[in-house]
């Protein structure tokens, strides 16, 4: 019974997990073979494998082996400069986008900084820096990184960890994973970019329309993945959406692979106040279907009142707070006035600031 049950999980789980190939797949585990360590400071610290963590912090990033840069170990007066190096990955290969991943635990003391950069076959780029500490032991921070731009067939990656001259403490990177997506992979961005993804089932907020008024609110639909992406859009009937009416959306039939489309949603805000509703993206990608997005905006009116409290988080009067009434409040709030409209601002007291 034991034997039939691992088989049936062991042919579920591939149709539960994403179709990506990896060009690079780096654990450790088995040591380095095909990476280059240089050194060009003047601390004998440098990339090395480890299963401890550093002198001054043991740990490790998921308990396996990993690569770390112990800069504690060199002291304060030695410069720890260190690049560790990838085999060459052929990233033409990705019919789609391209990306790069991998775990981090970054410790800064004084000005210490890692670059990841990648090889485009003509000159080092860089993708990403980290300067400040990022990531924990058993809980490292994981980056996921765009490269498509870079693809080349001699591609490779490149981790420097520098600390000029200054005290420093660790860098430790594992699983280093350069792959795309062989199928179709949505990814919903406001504005465009990967750095405003929308994760599935994620929320959104648009910002400001005026009531009673048509509003055109666009998202990008994104396949990063390597096969064409088909997709319609809907309002979701539950939950209902609330303080609004909703037109007709606008979304080609599909994308194709590392390209973008655009989604406009018509929204009417009824009435002064908070608005909200659900778009439901049905589509081909194997483990985000349907995508969900909860959106919420505010519709403004003739008019916006502001309240000044006292943070007693008691409804009432305005408390003294220990002086003599009337007690002055300041109020910031920042907002956009929407195009076509006036403001003008009234009631304020004579020892307003403004």
């Amino acid at each position: 019974m034991l034997r039939v049950a691992l088989l049936m999980l062991a042919l579920l789980a591939p149709s539960a997990a994403l179709a990506q190939t990896y060009l690079l797949n780096e654990t450790f585990n088995s040591g380095s073979t095909g990476w280059t360590i240089a050194n060009t400071g003047t601390s004998t610290q440098i990339w090395q494998l480890s299963t401890t963590g550093p002198t001054w912090s043991a740990g490790t990033l998921n308990g396996t082996q990993m690569m770390l840069v112990d800069a504690d170990a060199g002291g304060g007066t030695a410069t720890v400069t260190t690049t560790l190096t990838s085999p060459v990955f052929n990233g033409t290969t990705a019919s789609g986008s391209l990306f790069l991943a991998f775990a981090q635990y970054f410790y800064d003391y004084i000005n210490e900084v890692g670059t990841v950069e990648v090889y485009n076959g003509t000159s080092w780029i860089q993708v990403y820096q980290v300067t400040t500490a990022t990531g924990a032991w058993n809980n490292p921070n994981l980056q996921n990184l765009d490269i498509t731009a870079h693809k080349n067939a001699n591609n490779q990656v490149r981790f420097t960890y520098n600390d000029f001259g200054n005290y420093g403490y660790h860098w430790a990177v594992d699983n280093i994973q350069v792959y795309y997506n062989s199928g179709p992979e949505i990814d919903v961005q406001r504005p465009a970019g990967v750095a405003n993804s929308i994760p599935n089932n994620g929320r959104c907020d648009v910002g400001q329309a005026p009531a009673g008024s048509v509003t055109n609110f666009q998202w990008t639909i994104a396949n990063q993945g390597g096969s064409s992406l088909t997709h319609t859009a809907a309002i979701a009937g539950s939950p209902a959406p609330v303080n609004c009416t909703l037109g007709t959306i606008t979304l080609p039939a599909s994308t194709a692979a590392s390209a973008s489309s655009v989604m406009t949603v018509p929204v009417t805000p009824t009435a002064a106040g908070f608005f909200t509703f659900r778009i439901t993206i049905t589509n081909n990608d194997s483990n985000e279907n349907p995508y969900n997005i909860d959106v919420s905006g505010i519709a403004l009116g003739g008019s916006v009142l502001f309240y000044g409290g006292d943070w007693d988080t008691v409804d009432g009067t305005v408390n003294g707070r220990g002086f003599a009434l009337p007690n002055d409040v300041f109020v910031y709030e920042d907002f956009t006035v929407p195009a076509g409209q006036t403001w003008t601002v009234t009631q304020l007291f004579s020892n307003n600031l403004l």
